[in-house]
């Protein structure tokens, strides 16, 4: 009974404490969501803006196009180069005995150096991929811009000589 009593007012004093700690914390925690989330929105704001500006610039350059087409091909070749350079760089590690002879901790030597290229190749091509998904997004907004342009242009080639019929 002692123990359960011991437990209980322990307990009820935790919660307290934790309480009263909450009411003075609240604030500093209000703020720093306050600033994060404001730097947030004028990152989001920068990367949009630099999203339109890249769109726009397809617009006044037909090379531009052409070298964003080789920039999406760029990453794409060498995010496999890459993964295929990992899977070669791996299986060499793997391929060495003479680890496990000179060391008792040789196997897990092995297995951190694989796993260490695998997580850096990982990275790394990630980053590639997301460079190329960029580009992608770009060129899809382009092509949806310039295809509504073209259809507003029809439809007023159209009106136009419908008038001039009539």
């Amino acid at each position: 009974m002692g123990e359960l009593l011991g437990w209980f007012f322990s307990v009820v004093i935790a919660g307290v404490l934790i309480n009263l700690a909450a009411d003075y914390i609240k604030p500093y925690v209000d703020r720093f969501w306050a600033k994060y989330s404001r730097s947030k929105q004028l990152a989001n704001e920068e990367r949009a803006r630099l999203f339109e500006q890249e769109v726009q610039s397809l617009f006044t350059s037909q090379f531009a196009i052409i070298d964003l087409k080789f920039d999406v091909l760029y990453y794409n070749l060498r995010a496999v180069l890459l993964a295929v350079a990992a899977l070669v760089v791996s299986q060499m590690i793997l391929a060495i005995d003479f680890v496990t002879d000179l060391f008792a901790f040789g196997p897990v030597l092995r297995a951190t150096f694989v796993m260490g290229v695998g997580f850096i190749s990982y990275m790394s091509l990630m980053s590639y991929v997301s460079k190329s998904r960029n580009a992608i997004r770009i060129l899809q907004e382009f092509n949806k811009r310039k295809q509504t342009a073209t259809k507003a242009s029809d439809q007023e080639t159209t009106n136009q000589s419908s008038i001039a019929t009539q």
